[in-house]
């Protein structure tokens, strides 16, 4: 605090008590169009992922006809390590990454 209280103020420093935190540069660039790009699914089994990714996948593919669509069920990461999934991320050759589906 820069300046102090006059007399008979008082001043109290608050913190936030849930712990707002401030990331930054935590998102990738996006990508200008998906064409040609190898977008990869992972679905960590809510919320009917099974119904709606391929509803998704469908829409991407009318939109996107020239990218490359690897379904969840093959990239199975659902419960693996960060470094795992950095593996078959890079074996799939993962452009874009859709990690969920909105529920």
């Amino acid at each position: 605090m820069a300046d102090k209280p006059s007399a008979g103020e008082v001043r109290l420093q608050v913190y936030t008590p849930i712990g707002s935190i401030e990331m930054a540069g935590t998102s990738a660039t996006r990508v200008d169009n998906l064409n040609g790009k190898t977008i990869c699914e992972q679905w960590n089994g809510t919320f009917r992922g099974n119904e709606t990714f391929p509803v998704i996948r469908e829409l991407l593919r009318e939109r996107f006809p020239d990218a490359r669509i690897v379904p969840f069920d093959e990239l199975p990461i659902e419960h693996a390590s960060v470094e795992q999934i950095k593996e078959a991320v890079r074996q799939k050759g993962c452009d874009v990454f859709v990690g969920g589906n909105g529920g």
